[in-house]
């Protein structure tokens, strides 16, 4: 349904000496920061992965070396949705809209596509824990801790089996554990913690665990080893939502936003009735294949 004059009366009037509208400074983009962007025109995107050769094995005086098979790939699709608004509003609120303020619905709708992208993009995170928003190559979450390999090796844990606060001891443990990934042949998986993800409700928490030179949980002038050790450096982020929530994303991570099409608007004007019409459009992937190179350590 268009807006119309009736609606929007008060624009007409000519004693209004202010009207706010939401026209506040946009949130800087967060989302390229973390994910992987990637754009592409197809109509979704497959992708496959597999392992090499197992460990090498002693060869006795005059025997035959051992001949090992790399591992077939198994596979996963990436879809891309069509996410849209639009307004429409008559041609006499245009008209007689005194103070430009339906000029600056475009705005709005920009900023409510450009909230809506960090929002799609982040629930990868939010939703790490279950498969309602994206399962790798094993089927799984993101976040999980039986995640299979590819010889049928040990299952692995890129979460802990009880949840736990953000605390400096929580968050070694977790950078600890991010550097023992192994492969799917059992060898180290070389990646190393980057981003500390947090709502904004734990940036101090985490601004006190980062930022001290020393350890901030004891009174005897001890090294703030984490920070010594790993460069981490806090995001906090309004698009995560949940109070309790840490993650620690790596160098090496496979979480991607993938665009077909960035936002891109139309406009026209209805013939019979003069109603101005405009809407935006994209079509936009999220999505995750190998979970290695993500942590986390509560929802």
């Amino acid at each position: 349904m268009a807006m119309t004059m009736q609606q929007f009366i008060r624009l007409a009037d000519p004693d209004l000496d202010e009207i706010w509208h939401e026209d506040e400074p946009g949130l800087e983009e967060q989302y390229s920061r973390i994910f992987n962007i990637e754009s592409m025109d197809n109509l979704y995107r497959r992708e496959a992965e597999m392992a090499g050769f197992g460990t090498f094995s002693e060869i006795a005086d005059g025997e035959a070396v051992t001949y090992d098979d790399a591992i077939a790939p198994r596979e996963r699709r990436y879809d891309f949705v069509t996410r849209g608004k639009g307004y429409k509003v008559t041609r006499k609120l245009w008209q007689n809209d005194r103070y430009g303020e339906v000029m600056q619905f475009e705005a709005d709708l920009r900023r409510a596509d450009t909230d809506d992208t960090e929002t799609f993009a982040f629930a990868l995170l939010a939703n790490a824990t279950t498969t309602t928003t994206s399962t790798g190559f094993d089927g799984l979450a993101l976040a999980s801790t039986a995640h299979t390999r590819l010889d049928d090796g040990p299952v692995q844990a890129n979460r802990p089996t009880s949840l736990t606060a953000l605390s400096l001891t929580a968050l070694e443990d977790a950078a600890i554990a991010f550097t023992k990934f192994l492969d799917h042949r059992g060898r180290p998986f070389r990646s190393q913690p980057r981003d500390l993800v947090i709502p904004v409700d734990l940036s101090l928490v985490a601004n006190e665990i980062l930022a001290s030179a020393m350890n901030p949980n004891t009174a005897n002038n001890a090294t703030n080893a984490l920070k010594n050790v790993f460069n981490i450096t806090p995001l906090a982020t309004r698009y995560i939502t949940a109070t309790t929530f840490w993650a620690l994303l790596g160098d090496m991570h496979d979480i991607n936003v993938i665009w077909r099409n960035r936002p891109f608007q139309k406009n026209e004007t209805e013939f019979d009735t003069q109603t101005i019409k405009r809407a935006t459009w994209k079509d936009i992937a999220r999505g995750h294949g190998r979970w290695y190179g993500f942590y986390q350590g509560n929802t």
